[in-house]
């Protein structure tokens, strides 16, 4: 629902029995999309790979009315599998709804427009993306994923460019976490085989930076050593 703090009053949006998630304004703040997963009785602790097919709404801010503009394949991605982000349901600068899905037996990120149309694949191979984020002027996504198979990266997709994936930075760390502030400044956190999770910036020349001194002297990484596959 949508509540308007000076009225004091909820819209609800195209209420139903199924189960609603991920909300998210349009940058007028006059739309709000949504995934739609239906409600199904399945055993817990069983694994959901298939099932009624879910879907993602746009609904209008003031009077609650809405319209599909996607649904899920039957079979293989028709259970949805969210990322571990906050946020699974983003608006881009394109008018694009980006979202994650299983359709290839892999967790990757498609975006679709927001008037309705063919699903685009983002990203697309034998790996899972992890966490995802777009930054405040919807210009830019941010993403973790394991597409080297040794460790969690990085990568960003500039909207206004090509829109390819490209890695933040060639490192044999492992980071995680991405977020971006207003200026474009990608942070992370970021591990290695002998150090823990320490928060880092991106810097000039596509280079983590530790924000802070290294805390953990009493760690014992001269004791650890780089693993090999």
């Amino acid at each position: 629902g949508v509540l308007d703090f000076a009225a004091k009053t909820i819209t609800w949006l195209n209420p139903s029995l199924d189960h609603d998630t991920s909300p998210v304004f349009s940058a007028s703040g006059s739309e709000v999309a949504f995934i739609r997963i239906p409600s199904e009785k399945n055993p817990g602790f069983v694994s959901h790979r298939a099932g009624q097919p879910w879907s993602i709404y746009v609904a209008d801010a003031a009077s609650g009315e809405a319209r599909r503009v996607w649904i899920a394949d039957s079979g293989a991605g028709s259970a949805f599998e969210p990322t571990l982000a906050e946020k699974n349901l983003l608006w881009n600068s394109r008018d694009e709804l980006i979202f994650p899905w299983e359709k290839t037996g892999w967790l990757q990120l498609y975006a679709v427009p927001v008037r309705g149309g063919a699903p685009r694949p983002i990203t697309h191979g034998e790996f899972e993306v992890v966490h995802m984020v777009l930054s405040p002027d919807r210009h830019r996504l941010v993403y973790s994923s394991n597409e080297d198979v040794d460790r969690m990266h990085v990568w960003t997709v500039d909207f206004k460019g090509g829109g390819q994936p490209t890695p933040a930075s060639k490192d044999r760390a492992i980071e995680d976490y991405p977020q971006i502030s207003g200026d474009g400044t990608i942070f992370a956190l970021q591990s290695d085989a002998t150090k823990p999770l320490q928060p880092v910036m991106l810097a000039a020349g596509a280079k983590w930076q530790l924000l802070a001194p290294e805390g953990t002297a009493s760690f014992p990484s001269s004791k650890l050593v780089t693993p090999e596959a």
